[in-house]
C-alpha cells in the first residue's frame, strides 16, 4: 500500500511521451519536495510533542509554510509546469536553508555553537546539487542559473550573518582563516559541480544510447510485427492456394482416371483392330498368292516348242505377269512382316558373312554385270541387330545399284559402316544412273514410286527399307546426281 503511495507521488505528472531522462528529473523533484515537506511537517510535530505550551511560534509558522511551499512542487508538476517547480527546488532550497540558519540564531542566541554555522553550511553545499539533478547538460544556462543561489549562500553565508548581527563574531568566536575556509568552500562547491556534471554527462549519454537501442528495438518488432502480419497473409493465401491446388488436383485425378479408362479402352480396341487386320491382310496375300502360285504351276505344264509363235508370246507375257505378281506379294507379306513380334528379334550376326551371304544370293547378276562391290568395316565383325531386316535393306540397296547401273562404265558398289555415338552408320555408293533429287523429292520414300521406266519395278523398294531402318530406330538419307552416283546413307541403333 505505501510502496504504491509512493509510486504515485513519485510520477505524479508524468507524460505517456516523457523520454528516461525526463522521467527521471520529474521523479527526482517528486521526491525532494515531498521528503522536504514531510520533513517539515515532522519537526513541526515533534516541536509541538516536546514544547506543547507553547503554541505556534514564528518558527513552527515558517516550517509549516515550507512544507506547503515543497508541496506546492508536486502540485505544479501534476500540472505540467516542469520548469517552475525545478526553479524552486533550485533556488528556494538553499536560501530556505539560510533563513532558517540567520532566524534560529536570532530567536535562540542562547543555543549557539559554532557547530550550528558548520552544519547549516552543509546543508547548504547538499543542496548545490539539485540543479545537476534535475535539469539536463543541453539546459547548461539553467543548471548554472539556479547554482547561484547556493553558491552565494556558500560563499557569502558568514558575511549575511554578520551584517545581520548573527555571526561568529557576535557569539564570541575568532576565526583567522575565516576567509581562505570561504575559498576552500568555492572551490570545494566549484569541483563538487564539475563532478557531478560530468556524471551527469555519462549518465544521460547513457540514458540516450538506452533510448537510441529502445528505438531501434521498437522499430525492429515494428518490422518484425509487420514481416509477421504478412507472412500470417501469405499463409493464408498459401493455404488458400493449397484447398484450391488439391480441389484442382482432385478433379484433375478424376480426369486422368476417367481418360486413362478411355486410352486403355480404345488400346484394347485398337489391338483387336490391328490383329484383326493383320490376319485379314495375312489370308488376303496369302490367299491371293495361292492361285497365282497355281497358275504358274500350270503354265509349267506346257512345252514351248509346242505352242505355235503367236501362242509362244502370249505364253511369255503371262509367265512373266505371273512373277511379278508372286514378286509383289512376297513384298507385301514382308511389310505385313515389319509389325509381327517374331520379326523384331535381334541376334549376335557377323557383318562379314552378312555381306557374303547377300552377294551369294546376288552373284548370278554380279558375275553377268561384272559388278565390284567392296565392303569396308570401321566396327567390331559382330554385332547385335535383326538380321532379316539388316538383310532386306542391303539386299534391296545393292540389287538397285545393279539394277539402275550405268552402260558406260564398269558397275562399282562401296558398302561401309562404322560406330558413332550409339548408332551404326552405312553408306552405299553406287557409280550408276543416279537420280534428279529436285525432281524426285518427298516421293522419294513413297510407296508405288518408281523414278526410272527403262526397267521393270513395282516401287515398293525404297518404301519397304525406309520403314524397316525406322523400326530400328535410325533414319535414311540419299544424295545422288544423274549420271555419276547414288549414296545412300542410314542408320539403326545399337543394341547392347
Amino acid at each position: 500500500m505505501i510502496k504504491k503511495i509512493w509510486n504515485n507521488i513519485e510520477k505524479t505528472g508524468l507524460r505517456h511521451n516523457s523520454d528516461a531522462l525526463e522521467e527521471q528529473n520529474i521523479i527526482l523533484v517528486n521526491s525532494i519536495s515531498f521528503l522536504t515537506a514531510t520533513f517539515c511537517f515532522l519537526l513541526i510535530l515533534i516541536l509541538f510533542v516536546s514544547l506543547p505550551g507553547r503554541g505556534w511560534t514564528n518558527t513552527r509558522l515558517f516550517l509549516l509554510g515550507a512544507g506547503v511551499f515543497y508541496f506546492g512542487n508536486i502540485i505544479f508538476n501534476s500540472l505540467g509546469k516542469f520548469q517552475f517547480s525545478k526553479l524552486i527546488i533550485c533556488c528556494g532550497t538553499p536560501l530556505f536553508i539560510l533563513f532558517i540558519s540567520i532566524f534560529d540564531k536570532q530567536v535562540h542566541p542562547e543555543f549557539v555553537t559554532i557547530k550550528d554555522f558548520f552544519f547549516y553550511r552543509f546543508m547548504a553545499l547538499c543542496t548545490t546539487i539539485f540543479p545537476l539533478l534535475v535539469f539536463r547538460t543541453k539546459d547548461l544556462l539553467k543548471m548554472i542559473l539556479c547554482s547561484i543561489p547556493g553558491f552565494f549562500v556558500l560563499v557569502f553565508g558568514d558575511q549575511i550573518h554578520e551584517w545581520l548581527g548573527v555571526g561568529l563574531g557576535s557569539f564570541g568566536y575568532q576565526d583567522p582563516s575565516k576567509l581562505a575556509f570561504d575559498i576552500m568552500v568555492g572551490l570545494a562547491f566549484l569541483a563538487l559541480f564539475g563532478f557531478i556534471f560530468n556524471l551527469k554527462n555519462l549518465n544521460e549519454r547513457y540514458y540516450k544510447k538506452i533510448d537510441n537501442q529502445k528505438l531501434e528495438l521498437e522499430k525492429q518488432n515494428f518490422e518484425i510485427t509487420a514481416q509477421s502480419e504478412k507472412l500470417r497473409a501469405n499463409h493464408d493465401h498459401l493455404i488458400n492456394a493449397k484447398k484450391i491446388i488439391e480441389d484442382q488436383n482432385q478433379k484433375l485425378e478424376m480426369v486422368v482416371a476417367e481418360r486413362t479408362k478411355n486410352l486403355l479402352n480404345a488400346n484394347e480396341q485398337l489391338v483387336i483392330q490391328k490383329n484383326e487386320l493383320t490376319q485379314f491382310s495375312f489370308a488376303i496375300s496369302h490367299n491371293l498368292k495361292s492361285p497365282v502360285t497355281s497358275l504358274k504351276g500350270l503354265l509349267n505344264l506346257f512345252e514351248d516348242n509346242e505352242l505355235s509363235p503367236a501362242n509362244k508370246e502370249v505364253y511369255d507375257y503371262m509367265y512373266k505377269t505371273v512373277d511379278s505378281m508372286i514378286d509383289l506379294f512376297s513384298d507385301l507379306n514382308e511389310i505385313i512382316d515389319l509389325r509381327n513380334e517374331l520379326y523384331q528379334k535381334t541376334s549376335l550376326e557377323n557383318l562379314d558373312k552378312e555381306v557374303d551371304y547377300i552377294t551369294d544370293l546376288l552373284r548370278k547378276d554380279i558375275i553377268s554385270q561384272k559388278v565390284k562391290i567392296n565392303f569396308t568395316r570401321h566396327c567390331e565383325t559382330e554385332i547385335v541387330v535383326n538380321k532379316h531386316k539388316l538383310r532386306s535393306i542391303l539386299l534391296n540397296l545393292i540389287s538397285n545399284s545393279i539394277k539402275y547401273r550405268s552402260p558406260e562404265r564398269t558397275p562399282e558398289i562401296d558398302i561401309t559402316v562404322k560406330e558413332s555415338d550409339g548408332f551404326f552408320r552405312w553408306t552405299v555408293r553406287d557409280n550408276g544412273l543416279g537420280m534428279d533429287m529436285q525432281e524426285v523429292g518427298e516421293r522419294l520414300f513413297q510407296i508405288f514410286q518408281r523414278f526410272h521406266s527403262h526397267v521393270e519395278g513395282k516401287g515398293l523398294g525404297l518404301y519397304l527399307i525406309n520403314l524397316q531402318v525406322e523400326s530400328m530406330g535410325g533414319e535414311i538419307k540419299v544424295e545422288s546426281e544423274p549420271g555419276e552416283f547414288t549414296l545412300f546413307k542410314f542408320t539403326h541403333k545399337k543394341i547392347t
